[in-house]
């Protein structure tokens, strides 16, 4: 083989048994397949711990929406979620500033354009930072429990989704609630 060849390997993430992909928010959607709430759960538990570890390296993802996750189902019919496209991902001590016009800040209040991405990002053109992945984290969190129907996880979705960020929770306190949830079941 020439030296100056190369090949790429990628792993599928989808369902092992239809070989179909599974986005998040297609599943959220439709409701197809159905999830356990126990399976949302797990699922709600990934988000968190890849965006503590992606914050652990010192990273922001700063596009943490459910087009950007995957749900893989492998032996045992055990449901992960995977985070994929890091397009927007920084260095923390490089933040993103979105720079939104007058006419798209408008929209976002309006017609809650780009709502995934926090307030003061948004409309007060605030880098981005840990808060700002947990606004993100908190909406997927919000949207799983609406799904499940779990009321205290769409209750810490919505603690993520505070519009100052005094009053969002972080990571570990994110963690800590869950945990808590998770003994509770």
């Amino acid at each position: 083989m020439a030296e100056d060849r190369f090949g790429l390997a990628m792993e599928f993430i989808g369902d092992d048994q239809t070989g179909e992909t599974m986005p998040l928010g297609k599943v959220l959607f439709r409701g197809i397949p159905a999830l356990t709430r126990r399976d949302w759960c797990k699922v709600a538990k990934d988000l968190v711990l890849a965006v503590q570890y992606v914050h652990g390296q010192g990273y922001l993802l700063n596009d943490l929406k459910e087009d950007n996750v995957l749900l893989s189902r492998s032996g045992g019919n055990v449901w992960r979620a995977i985070i994929i496209d890091f397009g927007w991902v920084r260095h923390q001590s490089e933040p993103v500033h979105f720079g939104f016009s007058d006419e798209t800040k408008e929209r976002y209040q309006r017609e809650k354009l780009f709502d995934h991405i926090a307030p003061e990002c948004a409309l007060l053109d605030e880098g981005t930072s840990t808060l700002s992945d947990v606004y993100q984290l908190g909406l997927l969190l919000h949207m799983v429990g609406a799904r499940s129907g779990d009321t205290n996880l769409k209750s810490i979705g919505d603690s993520c989704r505070q519009s100052t960020t005094m009053l969002r929770l972080s990571v570990a306190e994110v963690i800590q609630q869950m945990d808590h949830l998770a003994a509770s079941h």
